[in-house]
């Protein structure tokens, strides 16, 4: 992304994440030519891993916006039974869609 796009980006992300409520849980899944999880298995959003989320989405890298291979790892992290889990796609629209 170029650098507009990802400050943009960064704040929308942080937003979110400050809107989350205490008693859920939540993962970060940045993308470009590959995808990296903030960690595992989601965690709990009290204000240690919010801030440890939003450093790990400061570092993010640079590359294509490879889409199909990010969704199919965003669906592979593992859920917990009984919880139901929101996707959220951040991009900057230049997005590779693979057939």
């Amino acid at each position: 992304m170029r650098r507009f796009f990802l400050d943009v980006s960064t704040a929308l992300l942080t937003r979110l994440l400050g809107s989350i409520k205490r008693h859920e849980t939540f993962n970060v899944l940045l993308f470009a030519r590959s995808s990296q999880a903030f960690v595992e298995i989601s965690v709990a959003a009290n204000a240690k891993n919010i801030i440890r989320a939003l450093k790990f989405i400061d570092r993010q890298g640079r590359g294509g916006t490879e889409l199909l291979s990010a969704l199919d790892d965003a669906f592979c992290l593992p859920g917990a039974e009984g919880h139901a889990w929101s996707v959220v796609v951040v991009a900057d629209g230049f997005v590779t869609v693979e057939r």
